[in-house]
C-alpha cells in the first residue's frame, strides 16, 4: 500500500511481484490476497482508492491527504524559499522515519529503493529543521524544540549539539547545557572514539564564564515555622494549580461531569508532590485514593499500573459475577473458575467497582503515574474509564513526564484523544520562581545563611534539585560545581554498611517494590534488615506507602533510584538481578503474574534460559488476557537471547516463542518470514531428535497454513505433525494427536482418520487426567458428520466451557460459533440466539483475523432466522466484511444457509445467485459439506424450472463424496440423496445412521 501511495503512478502486477515477494510459490495470489486485506481499509462505498485490472495496479489519491504530498505543496521551490508558518507546518508532517519499520530486507529491489526514499525524506528534514532554527533566533524557546528534533535524526552531529548547547546557554539555562556537552563528549568517545572539536569545547567555557548574574531577591525569608525532616515537604508555588484541581475533584464528589488531570512536567518538577496533595484532599473529604505507577522496565507488563492501583486498597466484598469479570487484573479476587477474560467485560468490571470503594458521596481519587510508559492494555483501560466514568464520584490524576511521551505513541495516542473529547484537564508544571525556591529551601535548612540566589540560579527552580543542594551546603559542601549524581551520592556516603547493601538492592528492585519482597531477597538477618530500612528512610531515600493490607516502600524521587543503581558496579547489579529472578521465579504465589518481572531481571542478570521462559509464561498471559502488542513485544524480545542456548534448550522455547507469535496475531504482517522461521526451527528439531518439538512444530505450520489458505499444505503438515508425536512422551503424545485430529476435522479432510485419532487421545488421556478443548471440538465435529447431534451438541459445548476454563480463547471462539451453527440448523433459534451474546465479545478480542466477522454473520443470520425486521441490512454488512476478508468457508456456510431460506420464501433468482457464490467459495477452500449444500440448492431450482440436464449434473457431481465415508455431513447427504430420487438421478449412495436428523434438519 505504502509503495503505491509513496510512488504515485500505477504500477504492474509482475512489477509488485517481483519487487515484494521473494520467489513465493504464487506471488500473483500473494497480490490479490493482499489487496482483498487492503480493500476493506481504504475503500469505501462510495469511494473506490485501489483500483486494479489484469495487469496494473494503482491508488486514486485524490481527495486522499497524504503527507509527502503535503510537504512538497507546503516547501514549494524548497525550505529556503518557503514561509516560516510553511516550515512550521512542514516539521509537524514528520512522526518518524520513511516508512518506518517496513524495509523489507529480504527484498532486496524494494529495500534499495526504500532506503534512497528514507535517505532522501531524512535530508529534507533536516534541511527544514535547520532552516527553522536559524529564522526563530528571537523565539529561542520554539527554535530549542527544533533543534532537538534535529538532534535526535543525528545525535553524531557535533553541529547538532552545538545548537542545543547555544540555545540552553542563551536562555539561561547553564545546567542543562553542560549537561548536554557532557552527552556530547561521552557520545563522541564512545561511538566515534573522538574528541571535543574546539569549537565545543569553547561553547563549554563560555557557558561556565557567562553565567547570569544572581537576581537581586535579598535574604531568604523563612516561614514562621519550620519543617522537620521528618515531616511531609510543604507545597510550595502551586497554588493556581491546586485551585483548578480542586474544582474537577469538588465536581466529582457531587458526581457532576468532569475531566480526567494530566499533570506533566520534567523529573524533580514536583509531578508526585502535587499528587499526594490530591490524594490529602481526597481523604479529607472522606474518600478513597488509589496508587499505581508504570515503570518502564514493565512495558510489557499488561495492565500493570492498574493492578497496583486496585491492590493499594483493600477491596469490599465482591458479587460472584463481578470477580470472575476482574480476574485477567486481579486472579485473586475469585475462588472460582477463571472464566473467559474477556478486555470488555474487564473494562466494564474496573469501572463498576471503582464507584464501589468509597462512602456515599464522597470522592474517589484513581493516580495513575508515569503514563509515559503504559503498556496497550493499560492504556485503552484508562481511555475508557476516563470516559465511562466522566459523570460519577471517580476522578482520574494522571502523571506524565512529556519528553518520554513520544517514545510511546500507543499512551500518546490515547491522551491525545482524550483531550481531544475533553475529558482531560492538562495541569503543566513549571520551575519554581526565585522567592518560591527560597521558600522551599528554607523549609528544609536551619541555615538561614545558605547561599539562596546561587541555590535558585544553579536549580533554575527545579524543586527536587533546589533541595539536594540546600541539604548539600547544610552539610557544609559545595555543591555548586557538581552533578545532581554526585549531589545525590553525597548522601550514600554517610550511609552505614547495611542501610548501603540494602540500598543496592532496592535500587534494582525498582522505583517501587513490596517490602515482603525485600526482605525475601536481601541476605540479611530480619534485624539488620529492619535497622536498615529505617536509616534509609531517615535519610529520605525510601519512604512507606500503605499497600492493600500490606505495605511497599518507594523512591523518594526516582533519579535517587537512578543514582544508587548506577553506582554499582556493573558485575554487582548483574548478581543482584539473578538473584532477583531466581527468587521471584521460585516464588510460590509467583505464577505468570511475576513472570514479566522474572524476564526483566533474568535479562539484566545474564540467564538467558530463564528469561526466555518467562517470557513466554508472561506472553501467554499477555494472550489471555487480549493483551496482543505486549505478547508480541515480549516474543520478540525473547527470540534476541535465543542463539546463546544450546540446541536442545533453545529448539523447544523457540517453537513456544513462534506459537507465541502466531497467536498474538504477528503472523498477519509477516506470514512467510514466520512460516521460513518455523519451518528451519522444526528441521532443526529433526536432526537434534526431539520428537515433541517436532510434533509440536508441524502442528504450529498447519495451523499456519490453514491461516493463509492452504489447505493442501496444512493436511500434509498435520500428517507429519501425527508421525512425529509417537515417539514422543505420554503427555506431548496426547496433546499431539488430539490437536492433529481436531484440526482434520475442522478442514474436513480424512474424517475417518480424525475421528480414530481423537477415540485414542481420549484413551491415552484417561490416566494422565487431561481435559483437551481439542478433543471436544474435534469429536464434536466428527459426531456432526455422523448425524449424532445431540452427542455433538453435548461436545461442542463441553468443549466451549472447558476453552473458556482454560483461557485458550481461541478453540472457545471456535466451539461457540460451531456449538451456534449446529443450533441453527436443528431450529433452535433463541438459544442460538442467546450463544450469539456470547460468542460476539469474545471474538472481538481475537484480533483482526475471521472470528469477528463470521461471529457478526452467525448473529445476523439468528435475527434473520427470528424474523427481525431490521436483520437483511445487518447480514448483508456482515456478507461485506466476509468478502473483505476473504475467508471463504466463513462465507460459504452464510450464502448455502441464506440460499435455503431465500428459496423456501419463493426468492428463487437470489437463492441461485447465493448458491453459485458459496459454491464457487467452498471449492476454492476444498469444504465438501458446503459444496454439496450449494449445489443441492442449485439442483433443486433447475429441477423446479425443468432444467432436467443441469439438476442431474449438479448431483452427480457430488457421488465422488457420497462413496466416501464421513465426507459429507449426514444431513446432506441425505438431502443430496432424496433430491436425487426426485429427480430421477441414478447416484452412488452409502448408507449412513440417520439417528438424530428430525424434519426440520432434513
Amino acid at each position: 500500500m505504502a509503495y503505491l501511495v509513496a510512488t504515485a503512478r500505477p504500477q504492474l502486477r509482475d512489477r509488485l511481484c517481483e519487487l515484494l515477494w521473494e520467489a513465493p510459490d504464487d506471488p500473483r495470489g500473494s497480490v490479490r490476497w493482499s489487496l482483498a486485506k487492503l480493500r476493506p481499509l481504504i475503500d469505501t462505498r462510495t469511494t473506490v482508492r485501489l483500483v486494479a485490472d489484469r495487469d496494473e495496479i494503482s491508488f486514486h489519491a485524490k481527495g486522499a491527504n497524504i503527507d509527502v504530498v503535503e510537504l512538497r505543496r507546503e516547501l514549494g521551490a524548497g525550505p529556503a524559499a518557503a514561509s516560516i508558518a510553511s516550515l512550521r507546518r512542514a516539521a509537524a508532517l514528520f512522526r518518524g522515519e520513511f516508512l518506518e519499520g517496513l524495509d523489507l530486507t529480504g527484498c532486496y529491489r524494494y529495500h534499495e529503493w526504500w532506503i534512497a526514499e528514507r535517505e532522501k525524506t531524512r535530508a529534507m528534514r533536516l534541511a527544514i529543521l535547520t532552516e527553522l532554527i536559524d529564522r526563530l533566533r528571537d523565539a529561542p524557546a520554539e527554535a530549542l524544540e527544533y533543534a532537538r528534533q534535529r538532534l535526535s535524526l543525528d545525535p553524531l552531529s557535533e553541529s547538532a549539539h552545538l545548537g542545543v548547547i547555544h540555545l540552553l546557554g542563551g536562555m539561561g539555562h547553564t545546567r542543562e547545557a553542560i549537561a548536554q556537552y557532557d552527552r556530547c563528549k561521552r557520545l563522541l568517545a564512545a561511538e566515534l572514539g573522538a574528541q571535543p572539536s574546539a569549537e565545543l569545547t569553547l561553547a563549554r567555557m563560555n557557558l561556565s564564564s557567562a553565567r547570569p548574574a544572581a537576581p537581586d531577591v535579598g535574604p531568604p525569608v523563612l516561614p514562621d515555622t519550620t519543617v522537620s525532616r521528618g515531616a511531609g515537604l510543604p507545597l510550595i508555588g502551586r497554588s493556581r494549580e491546586i485551585e483548578r484541581a480542586r474544582t474537577v475533584i469538588a465536581a466529582a464528589a457531587t458526581g457532576s461531569e468532569h475531566a480526567a488531570l494530566q499533570v506533566k512536567g520534567d523529573p524533580g518538577i514536583g509531578k508526585s508532590r502535587l499528587l499526594e496533595e490530591l490524594a490529602h484532599m481526597v481523604r479529607a473529604l472522606g474518600g478513597a485514593v488509589l496508587s499505581g505507577r508504570a515503570f518502564e522496565a514493565e512495558a510489557v507488563r499488561p495492565y500493570g499500573p492498574w493492578i497496583d492501583a486496585l491492590r493499594s486498597v483493600r477491596l469490599p466484598e465482591l458479587p460472584s459475577a463481578l470477580g470472575a469479570d476482574l480476574v485477567p487484573l486481579l486472579p485473586e479476587v475469585s475462588a472460582g473458575s477463571p472464566g473467559l477474560g474477556d478486555r470488555n467485560r474487564s473494562f466494564d468490571a474496573v469501572t463498576r467497582l471503582l464507584p464501589m470503594l468509597a462512602p456515599a458521596n464522597a470522592p474517589v481519587l484513581v493516580i495513575l503515574d508515569d503514563v509515559q510508559w503504559f503498556d496497550e492494555a493499560s492504556a485503552a483501560l484508562l481511555h475508557f474509564a476516563v470516559r465511562a466514568l466522566a459523570r460519577s464520584h471517580v476522578v482520574f490524576a494522571c502523571g506524565l513526564r512529556p519528553s518520554e511521551l513520544y517514545d510511546n505513541p500507543i499512551a500518546m495516542r490515547v491522551l491525545k484523544s482524550l483531550a481531544r473529547e475533553r475529558h482531560l484537564l492538562e495541569i503543566a508544571l513549571a520551575p519554581l520562581d526565585a522567592g518560591e525556591t527560597l521558600e522551599l529551601v528554607a523549609s528544609v535548612t536551619t541555615d538561614a545563611d545558605a547561599d539562596a540566589a546561587r541555590i535558585f540560579r544553579e536549580s533554575e527552580g527545579n524543586p527536587f534539585l533546589a533541595l539536594e543542594i540546600a541539604r548539600a551546603v547544610e552539610a557544609g559542601e559545595d555543591p555548586l560545581v557538581r552533578s545532581v549524581e554526585q549531589l545525590i551520592g553525597d548522601r550514600f556516603d554517610r550511609l552505614g554498611p547495611t542501610a548501603a547493601q540494602l540500598l543496592t538492592w532496592a535500587a534494582a528492585l525498582g522505583r517501587s517494590f513490596p517490602a515482603a519482597l525485600l526482605g525475601r531477597v536481601v541476605p540479611s538477618s530480619p534485624a539488620d534488615l529492619v535497622s536498615g530500612i529505617e536509616e534509609l528512610e531517615r535519610r529520605g531515600i525510601l519512604r512507606c506507602v500503605p499497600s492493600g493490607n500490606a505495605f511497599d516502600y518507594d523512591f523518594a524521587h526516582d533519579l535517587i533510584r537512578q543514582a544508587a543503581y548506577w553506582q554499582t558496579s556493573e558485575a554487582r547489579r548483574q548478581w543482584v538481578h539473578l538473584e532477583i529472578a531466581r527468587v521471584l521465579s521460585q516464588s510460590s504465589d509467583a505464577g505468570d503474574l511475576l513472570a514479566a518481572d522474572v524476564a526483566h531481571h533474568a535479562a539484566l542478570g545474564g540467564n538467558d534460559e530463564l528469561c526466555v521462559r518467562a517470557c513466554i509464561a508472561a506472553g501467554q498471559r499477555c494472550i489471555r488476557v487480549f493483551a496482543n502488542l505486549e505478547a508480541q513485544a515480549l516474543a520478540d524480545r525473547a527470540r534476541q537471547r535465543l542463539d546463546r542456548l544450546p540446541t536442545p534448550i533453545r529448539v523447544p522455547l523457540h517453537i513456544a516463542l513462534l506459537r507465541l507469535s502466531i497467536e498474538s496475531g504477528a503472523w498477519r504482517l509477516c506470514s512467510r518470514e514466520i512460516e521460513s522461521e518455523l519451518t528451519r526451527t522444526v528441521l532443526e528439531a529433526q536432526s537434534a531428535g526431539l520428537s515433541g518439538d517436532v510434533a509440536a512444530g508441524w502442528e504450529l505450520l498447519s495451523e499456519l497454513h490453514e491461516e493463509v489458505g492452504n489447505t493442501a499444505s496444512a493436511q500434509q503438515s498435520l500428517a507429519l505433525s501425527e508421525q512425529a508425536s509417537r515417539d514422543a512422551d505420554p503427555e506431548t503424545k496426547v496433546r499431539a494427536i488430539a490437536r492433529v485430529g481436531r484440526c482434520l476435522a475442522q478442514l474436513e479432510k480424512d474424517m475417518p482418520h480424525a475421528k480414530a485419532l481423537l477415540e485414542e487421545a481420549v484413551v491415552l488421556c484417561t490416566p494422565l487426567r487431561l481435559d483437551l478443548p481439542d478433543i471436544s471440538l474435534g469429536l464434536g465435529l466428527v459426531r456432526y458428520q455422523e448425524g449424532e447431534h445431540e452427542d455433538s451438541e453435548r461436545l461442542l459445548s463441553d468443549g466451549w466451557v472447558v476453552a473458556a476454563r482454560q483461557l485458550n480463547h481461541w478453540l472457545a471462539s471456535e466451539s461457540l460459533s460451531r456449538l451456534i451453527m449446529l443450533l441453527l440448523e436443528r431450529g433452535r433459534i433463541d438459544l442460538a440466539y442467546e450463544r450469539c451474546a456470547d460468542l460476539e465479545p469474545l471474538a472481538a478480542k481475537l484480533g483482526d483475523g475471521s472470528e469477528l466477522p463470521f461471529a457478526r454473520a452467525l448473529s445476523a443470520l439468528t435475527k434473520v432466522a427470528r424474523g427481525d425486521g431490521d436483520a437483511d441490512g445487518e447480514l448483508e454488512h456482515a456478507l461485506f466484511g466476509l468478502r473483505a476478508i476473504d475467508t471463504k468457508g466463513h462465507l460459504a456456510y452464510v450464502l448455502n444457509f441464506m440460499a435455503r431460506l431465500d428459496l423456501r420464501a419463493g426468492r428463487v433468482a437470489v437463492a441461485q445467485a447465493r448458491a453459485e457464490e458459496a459454491l464457487h467459495a467452498a471449492e476454492a477452500v476444498g469444504r465438501r459439506t458446503e459444496v454439496a449444500r450449494a449445489r443441492t440448492v442449485l439442483a433443486k431450482i433447475a429441477h423446479m424450472t425443468g432444467a432436467a440436464s443441469s439438476a442431474r449434473a449438479h448431483l452427480e457431481a457430488l457421488g465422488g463424496d457420497l462413496e466416501r465415508p464421513l465426507a459429507l455431513a449426514a444431513t446432506v447427504r441425505h438431502a443430496v440423496t432424496d433430491l436425487a430420487t426426485e429427480v430421477g438421478c441414478a447416484i452412488p449412495a452409502r448408507p449412513t445412521h440417520r439417528a438424530g436428523i428430525n424434519d426440520h434438519e432434513s
